[in-house]
């Protein structure tokens, strides 16, 4: 059996053909799945919104029964409030002291 040129040139490109098919085949498999993930992404998404919707209107619906705030309550917490957005002033004093620790007049 005697091997040539040709012969090694087709074995070659047959390769070339295979790897080539190889990588086709591959970009439409990941193409496809891609696909489908969008898909069901957007059916995910559509279903969630749905259930937002109807868990808001049931609240909504529910809202009717909530007790309203006391109005002590409300001043308590606006108290609160204004304590926490108001700067910290500084009421610490430095008094002088004596050699033995001692505050001095």
């Amino acid at each position: 059996m005697r091997f040539g040129w040709g012969t090694m040139v087709s074995e070659i490109m047959i390769i070339g053909l295979l790897f080539a098919l190889t990588w086709v085949l591959v970009f439409i498999l990941a193409n496809s799945i891609v696909q489908k993930n969008a898909d069901d992404l957007q059916d995910l998404d559509e279903r969630l919104a749905m259930v937002v919707k109807e868990l808001i209107e049931n609240l909504m619906q529910m809202s009717g029964d909530i007790e309203q705030p006391n109005p002590v309550q409300l001043m308590i917490a606006e108290f609160i409030r204004s304590k926490i957005e108001s700067p910290i002033k500084d009421v610490a004093v430095i008094t002088a002291r004596d050699s033995k620790g001692r505050i001095t007049p």
